[in-house]
């Protein structure tokens, strides 16, 4: 069975370092992890009277549907120019992080500097 298992992975062109590369379909099984998601940003919000001032950046489906979103607390918000919210709206991206669960939320990573970040 070692010619059926020898393809696996290879098909992505990725080495080692990016193993974890996953669909947010898939961040679920991720949960506690380091992985980088890539997907579209379908839709953002900035809240600003929320506490922590939130930046979020919803992954395949606008709010409240996302399968998973990226949130920048405000205190890091300052580390993107463009706003993230403008920066990233409507771009395939890949975010590098760990996949967190809060509550009954989708899950998320916590993004704190750009370099977590790229544009696909």
């Amino acid at each position: 069975s070692r010619a059926a298992t020898a393809g696996i992975g290879s098909e992505t062109g990725l080495g080692a370092a990016a193993q974890n590369r996953i669909t947010p379909a898939e961040v679920a099984k991720y949960v506690g992890k380091d992985a980088t998601v890539c997907g579209k940003v379908v839709s953002t919000a900035y809240a600003s009277q929320a506490v922590g001032r939130p930046t979020f950046l919803n992954f395949e489906q606008p709010y409240p549907k996302q399968p998973f979103n990226i949130v920048i607390w405000g205190a890091e918000r300052n580390n993107f120019s463009p706003p993230p919210e403008k920066a990233y709206a409507g771009k395939k991206i890949c975010v590098t992080g760990e996949i967190r669960k809060f509550r009954d939320e989708p899950p998320r990573i916590v993004v704190t500097k750009p370099s977590q970040i790229t544009i696909e």
